[in-house]
């Protein structure tokens, strides 16, 4: 709690205000849609299980979420100043970044959700010591994020991508070779 309070009080006073650019307007029934969309989908998944995956409720959501997804895109095709410029995705190179960042985070969240389970169910440390076994993690992404920044401004994205998603992969495999009870200090 407190650095994330400090980080809003630098982020006030070090990062610039950006003019408020006039005229410009909000895409309600865009927002409508998809919030529709995104509350119908995760209630459906979240429930599934309880309700039954073929219960008429879960099926009521999931059609009212795909449809509301559906319209969306068909709202957003047609205003002046979408939420989400959905013509984007006729590029391959965005929609493959975006593949890529999909599988990239899976990966990361899967980790960041997993190891301190199993430091705090398998290995019984405590959640201040499994958040001390973490640290050294963030501290290595907080150094090496601004440097892959420009590396990627020098070089381009593909060699620090294959590069990174490499190190990754390696570095989960790991991970799967990990006994659930080992004697290293924490």
């Amino acid at each position: 709690m407190p650095i994330g309070i400090l980080g809003a009080i630098l982020a006030m006073v070090i990062l610039p205000n950006f003019p408020r650019v006039a005229g410009r307007s909000f895409d309600m029934p865009g927002f409508a849609c998809i919030a529709v969309s995104m509350f119908a989908l995760l209630l459906a998944f979240e429930e599934g299980t309880t309700w039954g995956w073929t219960g008429y409720r879960v099926l009521i959501l999931i059609a009212v979420g795909v449809n509301a997804l559906a319209l969306f895109v068909v709202i957003e095709l047609q205003v002046k100043e979408p939420l989400l410029n959905v013509r984007v995705f006729r590029y391959w190179s965005f929609v493959n970044s975006l593949i890529l960042i999909s599988i990239i985070s899976v990966g990361i969240f899967a980790v960041l959700f997993y190891v301190p389970n199993f430091l705090q169910g398998a290995q019984s440390l405590t959640p201040m010591n499994s958040g001390l076994v973490l640290l050294p993690q963030a501290m290595v992404m907080m150094v090496v994020v601004p440097l892959a920044g420009r590396l990627y401004d020098r070089i381009g994205a593909r060699w620090p991508a294959v590069i990174g998603l490499a190190l990754a992969a390696g570095g989960t495999f790991f991970f799967s070779g990990f006994p659930p009870r080992s004697d290293w200090p924490c």
